[in-house]
């Protein structure tokens, strides 16, 4: 009896705690409103007064009685939910479930990567491995549409130092998804070339869209872009070396059911219910314990994580190289005239 009265005051201490902390965040996230004026100076209780104003106390019993109504899960959850308003994401669509995230890309008909996406995912996945209420992530697209690569229109009139900065930001990125030690499921709802196939290869499982018009791979070849050894490697972790030498060499995209044939797509589904399908395999890898999950991931993957960045500077000075050279520019020109031809007229 006394280990029970002992448990729960413990626990009653420990909720009063973490709702006292929220008030606390929540205060530290928002900012206290400008100071009142003298004559409604009754209606406020002075919490604080420094150069920032005064917090009414209205506000924050209002906001206290919110929080006793929440539990621990529901603290984290808020917290989260108030860290992803405050890093005001352009490019992405970010919803917290019950033990896991889903990750939209959400930027255009096509989700087509810049800059700004890499950066943004780079800052929500570093938040998501650190945060103990996500125990794993899905990342999706729109319909019709997982992502239709890297957005060659704007990457092309990146001066040197952007697009040195893309590719360097693309290639930590792709190394912190593939080094991401939580379940990571791509839930891919349409084209996935090139970019779209660099995030799939980074996942422990993808369900793809059931549909011949859809298709994945890396085909930079054809599109005049170089490729790094890390996401080489990544290709064929999955698919074998001389399968992913013959695909790369040729710029081959699969359909769904290609994909599955090979080993690269674990599930193919009807579009409606490929996100629905990632999540169950999500409440599966959830099943697990996360040391046990962690544990295996990475060290299935260690010899690949090893060579991770190995030639990093080496394959920089020469992408950059073949990125400003006059006959691919030319050619480059040339894709980007025909895609921008298609958009305006889409």
């Amino acid at each position: 009896q006394d280990d029970s009265v002992h448990t729960s005051r413990q626990s009653s201490h420990d909720s009063y705690v973490a709702r006292a902390a929220t008030v606390m965040i929540y205060i530290a996230l928002t900012g206290p409103p400008s100071a009142p004026d003298k004559a409604g100076m009754t209606d406020y209780c002075l919490l604080r007064q420094d150069q920032t104003g005064f917090i009414p106390a209205r506000s924050v019993l209002l906001f206290f009685i919110l929080i006793l109504a929440l539990d621990l899960n529901s603290y984290f959850h808020l917290i989260f939910t108030l860290e992803l308003k405050k890093m005001n994401m352009n490019t992405l669509q970010v919803e917290i479930k019950d033990g896991y995230a889903i990750v939209q890309l959400n930027r255009g008909k096509v989700n087509a990567i810049n800059l700004e996406m890499v950066e943004e995912l780079a800052s929500v996945f570093e938040s998501f491995e650190k945060d103990d209420a996500v125990g794993g992530v899905i990342i999706t697209g729109q319909p019709n549409f997982f992502t239709a690569g890297l957005d060659v229109i704007e990457l092309y009139h990146y001066d040197e130092d952007k697009i040195k900065s893309m590719f360097i930001q693309f290639g930590n990125l792709h190394a912190q998804m593939v080094k991401f030690p939580k379940p990571l499921i791509a839930a891919i709802t349409g084209h996935a070339p090139a970019g779209g196939a660099v995030f799939s290869i980074a996942c422990d499982y993808r369900v793809m869209a059931d549909n011949q018009k859809f298709t994945i791979g890396l085909n930079e070849i054809k599109v005049n872009i170089g490729l790094s050894e890390d996401i080489i490697n990544g290709y064929a972790f999955w698919l074998g070396k001389g399968l992913a030498t013959r695909y790369l060499l040729d710029g081959k995209l699969m359909n769904a059911e290609e994909g599955h044939a090979v080993g690269f797509i674990d599930e193919v589904a009807p579009l409606e219910e490929v996100l629905d399908r990632a999540e169950q395999q999500m409440t599966q890898y959830l099943g697990a314990e996360p040391q046990i999950f962690k544990s295996i991931k990475l060290k299935s993957r260690k010899a690949w994580i090893e060579k991770l960045g190995v030639n990093g500077s080496s394959e920089l000075k020469e992408n950059l190289e073949i990125w400003w050279k006059p006959e691919v520019r030319s050619r480059m020109k040339g894709f980007v005239e025909m895609l921008s031809g298609k958009k305006s007229k889409s």
